[in-house]
């Protein structure tokens, strides 16, 4: 399979006072978290018409159409697989190896957060 990139547009509420922080990075895990980690929830859409994806949580993601690039082996009517995982509580986010930890003013501090997400999506290469 080889991986489709998706481009992802997030509104955040911002102001100009507000502090720069990095994103959460991969980290690796202890191997017992491994047991704990989600499954990915696979969906099939055509990259070319409008998608509604509803998963099991009951999150709703949206993919209009012609927003995913697609590589130049892509044939029309092909379906694209979105893989999709939903981190909404601490044994979650522990398996997910995103550390939510940063740094401010020399201090290590812990994100909360309510829940976070990874979206991957393939096309199949056939030879």
């Amino acid at each position: 399979m080889k991986k489709v990139s998706i481009v992802l547009i997030l509104l955040i509420g911002c102001n100009l006072n507000q502090k720069r922080m990095i994103a959460p990075v991969k980290t690796k895990i202890p191997a017992i978290f491994n047991e704990l980690a989600l499954e990915a929830q696979k969906f099939y859409i055509l990259p070319n018409q409008f998608n509604e994806i509803k998963t099991k949580n009951g999150s709703v993601y949206f993919f209009p159409k012609d927003s995913i690039a697609l590589p130049s082996i892509y044939q029309e009517g092909e379906y694209v697989e979105v893989e999709i995982k939903e981190y909404n509580n601490p044994i979650h986010f522990l398996s997910s190896g995103y550390s939510l930890e940063y740094i401010e003013k020399n201090s290590h501090l812990q994100l909360d957060s309510a829940g976070m997400f990874d979206i991957h999506a393939y096309i199949k290469i056939l030879n």
